[in-house]
């Protein structure tokens, strides 16, 4: 292990409460994108992600849609040729918390809990997903860019807020905005719920498509 990614995994180390707090803030922001009445919610969440983005010195927007914004950020303004380049996505939309009488405290109230199995846990919803996967991104790349100015290669994010309503927004938004980006295309996607795709590097594939069922699942022919 370099010196570099041990000053990297001290500074984790060292800022892990004050990386819980920012955590906790994102969790009480009540983003259920599946109920129009808290379409406010889900701008406050993208704007929250904007603002941290920000401040760990990427260049960040909130990008309007037909229904929740995208947050979409680059940590350099441009890539070299050559240079590894990678897109994170995630989304900062949350699943309703029904039925509240299953909960043993409120659902956006977020507070460390000791489980008989799986020791101290994050009780609330979207601490797993998908904000707390966001946050562990985030706190690294700021660690990073701590530690060593910059990250060890280019990154892009893309956050979206519809994702537990079926991403309705996503394609209009990639047909709208894909072009201009086009020199940002990357090969690497880091996907929080799944495994990392690499695109060959040849301008003709295809993209892959990781398909994952979640839930259930019914088939009928």
């Amino acid at each position: 292990m370099s010196e570099q990614l041990n000053q990297v995994l001290t500074t984790l180390d060292d800022s892990n409460d004050a990386a819980l707090d920012r955590l906790f803030e994102l969790l009480r922001i009540e983003s259920i994108s599946t109920d129009p009445a808290y379409a406010d919610n889900c701008l406050t969440a993208a704007e929250w992600c904007a603002n941290e983005l920000r401040d760990i010195g990427f260049d960040a927007r909130v990008v309007p849609t037909n229904g929740h914004p995208m947050v979409v950020a680059h940590d350099r303004p441009t890539v070299s040729d050559g240079m590894a380049h990678v897109l994170f996505y995630g989304h900062y939309d949350v699943q309703p918390p029904d039925p509240l009488d299953l909960w043993t405290s409120s659902p956006f109230d977020p507070h460390v809990a000791t489980d008989p199995v799986n020791g101290q846990v994050i009780v609330a919803r979207g601490a797993e997903d998908n904000k707390g996967q966001l946050m562990t991104f985030l706190a690294a790349a700021r660690a990073w860019k701590t530690v060593a100015g910059e990250l060890p290669l280019a990154v892009s994010v893309l956050f979206e807020g519809e994702e537990e309503c079926g991403s309705a927004s996503l394609p209009g938004f990639l047909a709208e905005h894909g072009e201009g980006d086009r020199s940002r295309l990357v090969r690497i996607a880091v996907l929080p719920e799944g495994e990392a795709e690499e695109v060959p590097d040849d301008g003709l594939s295809v993209p892959p498509a990781t398909a994952e069922d979640e839930g259930h699942v019914v088939a009928d022919r």
